[in-house]
Protein backbone atom coordinates (compact mmCIF):
# COMPACT_ATOMS: atom_id res chain seq x y z
CA UNK A 1 0.00 0.00 0.00
CA UNK A 2 1.03 3.63 -0.72
CA UNK A 3 1.49 5.98 2.09
CA UNK A 4 3.01 8.88 2.80
CA UNK A 5 4.12 7.76 6.00
CA UNK A 6 7.88 9.37 5.66
CA UNK A 7 6.71 12.85 5.40
CA UNK A 8 7.04 14.51 8.55
CA UNK A 9 5.64 17.56 8.28
CA UNK A 10 1.91 15.96 7.90
CA UNK A 11 0.03 14.85 10.87
CA UNK A 12 -0.87 11.91 11.41
CA UNK A 13 -4.63 12.41 9.76
CA UNK A 14 -3.53 13.82 7.15
CA UNK A 15 -1.01 10.63 6.34
CA UNK A 16 -3.88 8.88 7.22
CA UNK A 17 -6.33 10.81 4.48
CA UNK A 18 -3.57 9.98 2.16
CA UNK A 19 -3.50 6.62 2.66
CA UNK A 20 -7.40 6.02 2.17
CA UNK A 21 -7.43 8.57 -0.90
CA UNK A 22 -4.25 5.96 -2.57
CA UNK A 23 -5.81 2.24 -0.99
CA UNK A 24 -6.70 -0.38 -3.41
CA UNK A 25 -10.53 -1.23 -1.98
CA UNK A 26 -11.38 -3.72 -4.36
CA UNK A 27 -7.74 -5.50 -3.86
CA UNK A 28 -8.71 -5.02 0.37
CA UNK A 29 -12.00 -6.55 -0.60
CA UNK A 30 -10.70 -9.68 -2.27
CA UNK A 31 -8.51 -10.16 0.98
CA UNK A 32 -11.33 -9.83 3.24
CA UNK A 33 -13.20 -12.46 1.71
CA UNK A 34 -10.69 -15.01 2.31
CA UNK A 35 -10.14 -17.38 5.48
CA UNK A 36 -7.42 -16.61 7.36
CA UNK A 37 -5.46 -19.56 6.85
CA UNK A 38 -5.79 -19.33 3.40
CA UNK A 39 -4.03 -15.50 2.99
CA UNK A 40 -1.18 -15.77 1.13
CA UNK A 41 2.48 -13.76 1.54
CA UNK A 42 1.28 -11.35 -1.05
CA UNK A 43 -2.15 -11.09 0.58
CA UNK A 44 -0.10 -9.88 3.80
CA UNK A 45 2.19 -7.62 2.15
CA UNK A 46 -0.43 -6.02 -0.31
CA UNK A 47 -2.05 -5.21 3.76
CA UNK A 48 1.09 -3.73 4.80
CA UNK A 49 2.86 -6.56 6.64
CA UNK A 50 6.71 -7.06 6.44
CA UNK A 51 7.82 -10.53 6.95
CA UNK A 52 10.69 -10.81 9.98
CA UNK A 53 13.00 -13.05 10.79
CA UNK A 54 13.08 -14.31 14.56
CA UNK A 55 15.22 -17.40 16.73
CA UNK A 56 12.03 -17.98 18.75
CA UNK A 57 8.61 -17.33 16.41
CA UNK A 58 8.41 -18.54 13.01
CA UNK A 59 6.17 -16.62 10.41
CA UNK A 60 6.81 -13.62 12.27
CA UNK A 61 5.35 -9.91 10.56
CA UNK A 62 5.62 -6.71 11.50
CA UNK A 63 3.02 -3.78 10.73
CA UNK A 64 3.80 0.06 11.15
CA UNK A 65 1.55 2.73 11.45
CA UNK A 66 2.19 5.30 10.06
CA UNK A 67 4.77 7.39 12.57
CA UNK A 68 6.84 3.82 12.23
CA UNK A 69 6.09 2.25 15.81
CA UNK A 70 5.15 -1.45 14.83
CA UNK A 71 2.90 -3.91 16.07
CA UNK A 72 3.66 -8.10 15.10
CA UNK A 73 1.83 -11.32 14.10
CA UNK A 74 2.74 -14.35 13.60
CA UNK A 75 1.24 -17.27 12.35
CA UNK A 76 0.42 -20.35 14.19
CA UNK A 77 -1.71 -23.23 12.67
CA UNK A 78 -4.82 -21.89 11.22
CA UNK A 79 -4.84 -18.81 13.64
CA UNK A 80 -2.51 -15.61 14.23
CA UNK A 81 -1.10 -14.04 17.56
CA UNK A 82 -0.95 -10.33 17.70
CA UNK A 83 2.11 -9.67 19.30
CA UNK A 84 3.27 -6.08 21.27
CA UNK A 85 6.42 -4.45 22.37
CA UNK A 86 9.46 -7.22 22.89
CA UNK A 87 6.85 -9.63 21.16
CA UNK A 88 4.44 -10.01 23.99
CA UNK A 89 1.52 -11.48 23.03
CA UNK A 90 -1.36 -9.36 23.13
CA UNK A 91 -4.80 -11.47 21.81
CA UNK A 92 -5.01 -14.62 18.93
CA UNK A 93 -6.54 -13.27 15.47
CA UNK A 94 -9.17 -16.17 14.21
CA UNK A 95 -10.50 -14.44 11.25
CA UNK A 96 -9.52 -12.10 8.14
CA UNK A 97 -11.78 -9.23 9.08
CA UNK A 98 -10.40 -9.40 13.20
CA UNK A 99 -6.64 -9.23 11.37
CA UNK A 100 -7.95 -6.12 8.99
CA UNK A 101 -9.58 -4.84 12.23
CA UNK A 102 -6.91 -4.98 14.59
CA UNK A 103 -4.02 -4.06 12.24
CA UNK A 104 -5.03 -1.82 9.49
CA UNK A 105 -8.43 0.07 11.28
CA UNK A 106 -7.29 0.31 14.57
CA UNK A 107 -3.45 0.78 13.81
CA UNK A 108 -2.44 2.12 11.24
CA UNK A 109 -5.66 4.47 10.69
CA UNK A 110 -6.48 4.70 14.52
CA UNK A 111 -10.30 4.39 13.74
Amino acid sequence: MDDDGDNFELKYDEKVAHLIDTLDFNKLAEIKKKELKNLSHDDLEFIGFMKIKDDDLENLYCFEDLDHIKVYINKVDEKFELRGYRLMKLKDITTTTQLLDETLTKWKLKM
